[in-house]
């Protein structure tokens, strides 16, 4: 994970509205446009600069229905363990959303521990989306242990 400076956060010529983790830097905790959730956004008053939302999905929104817009990210957030070959993957892709990062996270845990397969998306096209994962090997053919699915209404920008 890259560093993010004070430098970086206050100067818009520096990087576009961006969705930035609270957790990334102890500058963001105190930065004027940090939100409740932690998502940072483009200097207020600044054209064109509307938030980028972010919306978390866990293990237990399972089959819920949610709401974005075009330009929002959707994080979700799956518990996996890769050692033992199982790992979570789209089902069929939905061209109205983007993968845009797609990473595992451990805590302090030993290695070979369990974690969290993190997947997210942007939305980039109108519409509904039934956004569903399995977790299976990706060898074998053997069919998957676990799915996940959750619905997204993705909405047009105003």
């Amino acid at each position: 994970m890259s560093l993010i400076n004070s430098e970086m956060l206050s100067n818009s010529a520096a990087r576009p509205a961006a969705r930035i983790s609270r957790d990334a830097c102890a500058y963001c905790q105190g930065h004027p446009n940090t939100r409740p959730n932690g998502s940072v956004f483009g200097p207020p008053g600044q054209k064109g600069s509307a938030p980028i939302m972010n919306t978390e999905i866990h293990v237990a929104d399972a089959g819920a229905h949610r709401s974005v817009r075009i330009g929002d990210r959707a994080t979700v957030r799956l518990p996996q363990t890769p050692t033992t070959g199982y790992r979570w993957q789209v089902v069929a892709p939905d061209p109205r959303l983007r993968l845009v990062d797609d990473r595992f996270e451990t805590g302090l845990s030993p290695c070979g521990a369990g974690g969290l397969r993190v997947l997210v998306f942007e939305a980039v096209g109108a519409g509904p989306v039934r956004l569903q994962l399995t977790k299976n090997r990706s060898w074998g053919g053997a069919p998957p242990i676990e799915e996940f699915a959750v619905d997204l209404n993705v909405q047009p920008q105003e």
